[in-house]
């Protein structure tokens, strides 16, 4: 998509608008039972065929996107991708934070067991699947 492409949405109404979104949440749900099979919706051959619907819907929602657009010359107005929420801003952030609030978790966790519980955290770094396989039984 051109960068320089701008769209405009301030000619729909609130009901238009409404009307948009929910016209791609309904197509998006259809696409996830459109497969009819007698497998069980956790099955690998089920969730396999429901994320190729989920692409093939997610590919075509920008072109739907574009139908209720206009476009125009004025102030208020983005670039397509930007309506996409594709923007390169933010890209350090976007890939930093959501890595670092992992980190943090998995290093809080770990600390917990190792102030109330230093046994168990050094067999589950040990033998860590073993050991939960194991209690199972």
């Amino acid at each position: 998509v051109d960068m320089d492409f701008s769209v405009n949405f301030s000619h729909l109404s609130v009901i238009e608008s409404l009307e948009c979104c929910m016209l791609l949440g309904f197509v998006l749900v259809l696409s996830l039972y459109a497969w009819r099979t007698g497998l069980p919706r956790n099955h690998p051959t089920t969730v396999k065929r429901r994320i190729a619907s989920v692409l093939v819907v997610c590919i075509f929602s920008p072109f739907v996107l574009l139908l209720f657009s206009s476009s125009s010359d004025r102030q208020l107005v983005h670039p397509f991708p930007v309506w996409l929420g594709l923007r390169t801003d933010y890209l350090v952030q976007a890939a930093v934070y959501p890595l670092l609030v992992t980190v943090v978790g998995v290093l809080y966790n770990y600390s917990w067991k190792f102030l109330f519980c230093p046994r168990g955290l050094y067999r589950e770094i040990l033998f860590g699947h073993v050991t939960k396989t194991l209690q199972t039984f």
